[in-house]
């Protein structure tokens, strides 16, 4: 009989605990970051969504306090099971909380949303514009763990979101026909590793997969853009490029869409092109992707290509945005997270969307009204991707 007062001791921590214990770390620490959606979406409509949402915790600062405090989490779970575990195997559960946060905001940067992640020493975005923002191909990584896990519930729930995004990818008609066949392919050949093969192996295969197509979309949106870059130059030799946007079709690293901001003289022009990287195999017509089009768009004045297809574009003047910053403190806070940023009139008011999104209604759209509204928002300090809006040289 244990005498009156004495701990209970703790047991050792068992192996098959243990590996659960860094497939949830792993787990909750890739989703971590998105914690901010529990305030953000709540916090103010469309302006407050923009300025909090990828804020401060995907910033390295914020991931990593969170993958701190995860792994807290996880001392304090095991003691309250009487569980020990030795300074290894807490070495392992803090890695995969680490790497589950970095691998968030790696991933999110990829796409052309775009995070700040070295706040406070640098408060400005960074974009990887190469990767579509919920990608399928990089979803199909995850498909030898419907064999992989050993919980059911787990293997239900990958499969499930599998077979959501392979319906998605056939049914949709947001892909070409012939990357739908590579992707059919994919799947049955990750299918076939999760069930043949060692779990290590399986695994193996699925990181792979997920480098693999990281890598070839960074590669084909480089050649995108410069294929963008050179139709710029060809067609409109009197503007400055300030930025461009890329985007990928889904699933497809062939097919892009395209945002090229320009200055022109005292305005500042927006266009839009489709891009097909190998017309001969998936051309401009196949191309189809998330169509975001914006009502009152105008023909852009420029010969087309085999490769390239401009499908419209939008000007203001370049003092346009600065002036109704002056009055309306919501402007210049939309403009801290505005990338193609446009302006028009409405009725007694304005709107100011961001086109990478469609700039029509939710997050990438604001309404301005007369008088203004007032400025009821948290404020943050990310630096605005279009300064020279804000700072018109005129």
């Amino acid at each position: 009989m244990r005498p009156p007062g004495r701990p209970t001791p703790l047991r050792p921590l068992p192996d098959v605990t243990f590996r659960r214990l860094l497939v949830v770390s792993l787990v909750l620490g890739s989703n971590l970051p998105d914690v901010d959606l529990l305030y953000s979406s709540f916090a103010g409509g469309p302006l407050g969504y923009v300025l909090q949402h990828r804020g401060y915790t995907h910033t390295l600062l914020g991931a990593l306090s969170g993958a701190v405090l995860l792994w807290f989490a996880v001392r304090l779970w095991l003691r309250y099971r009487g569980l020990r575990a030795d300074v290894e195997e807490l070495a392992w559960i803090g890695a995969a909380c680490v790497i589950g946060v970095l691998l968030h905001l790696g991933m999110d940067y990829t796409n052309n949303y775009g995070v700040h992640p070295f706040w406070p020493f640098y408060d400005g975005w960074v974009y990887g514009d190469s990767v579509f923002i919920l990608e399928p191909l990089l979803w199909l990584a995850a498909a030898p763990l419907i064999f992989v896990l050993q919980s059911t519930w787990a293997r239900a729930l990958v499969a499930l979101a599998l077979g959501a995004m392979t319906l998605a990818v056939c049914v949709l008609g947001l892909v070409a026909t012939p990357a739908v066949i590579v992707f059919g392919v994919l799947a049955g050949a990750m299918l076939a590793a999760g069930c043949c093969l060692r779990p290590g192996a399986a695994l193996g295969w699925g990181i792979g997969l997920w480098l693999g197509v990281s890598v070839l979309f960074a590669v084909a949106g480089r050649v995108a853009g410069l294929r963008l870059d050179a139709a710029a130059a060809r067609e409109f030799p009197g503007s400055r490029t300030l930025d461009r946007v890329l985007t990928p079709a889904p699933a497809d690293p062939l097919c892009w869409d395209a945002w090229l901001v320009q200055a022109d003289a005292a305005d500042e022009t927006m266009r839009r092109a489709r891009i097909a990287l190998v017309p001969g195999l998936i051309g401009l017509r196949a191309c189809r992707g998330v169509d975001a089009r914006v009502p009152g768009g105008v023909p852009v004045p420029a010969a087309g290509s085999s490769g390239l297809q401009w499908l419209e574009q939008f000007s203001m003047p370049d003092d346009r945005i600065a002036k109704l910053a002056l009055t309306q403190c919501r402007a210049r806070a939309f403009m801290q997270f505005a990338r193609v940023p446009m302006a028009q009139v409405e009725g007694s008011g304005w709107w100011l969307g961001d086109l990478r999104f469609g700039g029509g209604r939710g997050f990438s759209r604001l309404q301005l009204t007369q008088p203004a509204q007032r400025c009821d928002f948290a404020a943050v300090p990310w630096l605005p991707p279009r300064p020279e809006l804000l700072a018109p040289t005129r």
